[in-house]
């Protein structure tokens, strides 16, 4: 007749068959590694965690048990190490799992970081760009052909002022001074239109008029200023220039440029909308003409708008 069972015997056969469970699992560990897949080897390290941390369980009991049992602690002891060597053995397995895994972290990690800053370099290179862009076709392409516009118009009236015959050549310098304004002619100009760079609402636009006058030529130019909530935007919107006339002073062509700049910005807020309008000058006579100076007596029919 079979004898019951002791509760130490039913222990120590659920201690075996952990042991068991746990050198089945380990045998699985170096296809799994092999297998880089991150999810699978997650998977694996944490089940045999929960069978090292059982099966350590179960020898605990089974220590109890034996010790109860009036067992000599030479021999539990001897028992308990056997039972320790195999669980340190998946132990070991566990560590390089979790190396494993800490090092593919890192280097996805590393990865997406390297991407990330690879990224950002990239759109800061493609800001960057547009804005040199930007800055040159305002400052080169718009004042530049100005500027260059009023040295041919200085130049022709060189060549008139010389009075030549229609088919004549020029002469050292005045042939020297249109060679190099040709040179200077750019194949093609290229002019934005956005006035606010960023793709969103528009709180406030003012219109800037400059003018300015010399004894060669006067010129305007008009500036529109986009507030938005990310930032301000200036760009220059249209430039003017012509010869200054002969025999006039220095006052009476500050008036001209005043009035072409007044002319200017009215045509731009036409267009653009009647907003903010505000304009400079460099001039003295304008200037005082604006603070209504006694010199020049009253402002009452002043065409030089500023608000």
């Amino acid at each position: 007749m079979a004898t019951k069972p002791t509760e130490l015997d039913e222990a120590q056969q659920a201690l075996e068959t952990k042991l068991k469970h746990i050198a089945i699992t380990r045998e699985k560990t170096e296809k799994i590694i092999s297998s880089n897949n991150e999810q699978r080897i997650e998977r694996h390290r944490d089940a045999l965690k929960d069978l090292v941390n059982a099966a350590d369980s179960s020898k605990r009991t089974v220590e109890g048990l034996k010790i109860a049992n009036g067992e000599d602690i030479e021999s539990i002891t001897e028992w308990g190490e056997k039972i320790e060597n195999t669980i340190g053995q998946a132990d070991i397995d566990l560590d390089t799992l979790q190396k494993w895994i800490i090092k593919t972290k890192e280097h996805t990690t590393a990865k997406s970081r390297k991407e990330q800053l690879d990224f950002e370099k990239e759109l800061y290179e493609a800001k960057l760009h547009y804005k040199t862009q930007l800055e040159e076709t305002k400052q080169q392409q718009i004042g530049g052909e100005t500027s260059s516009s009023m040295s041919r118009k200085i130049i022709y009236r060189d060549i008139c002022d010389a009075k030549l015959p229609w088919d004549a050549e020029l002469d050292g310098v005045l042939e020297s001074q249109w060679l190099s304004c040709k040179r200077m002619l750019p194949d093609m100009i290229t002019v934005p239109r956005p006035i606010a760079r960023h793709q969103e609402p528009i709180t406030d636009i003012q219109h800037h008029g400059f003018g300015h006058a010399s004894n060669q030529g006067v010129s305007a130019v008009v500036y529109a200023l986009a507030k938005q909530d990310s930032r301000d935007t200036q760009t220059l919107v249209a430039a003017k220039s012509r010869l200054a006339k002969r025999g006039l002073t220095i006052p009476w062509l500050e008036l001209v440029a005043g009035h072409m700049t007044a002319n200017l910005v009215s045509n731009v807020a036409k267009v653009i909308g009647q907003e903010r309008v505000s304009q400079q000058h460099d001039g003295m006579t304008v200037q005082s003409l604006c603070i209504g100076y006694e010199a020049w007596g009253s402002t009452d029919s002043l065409w030089l708008i500023v608000s």
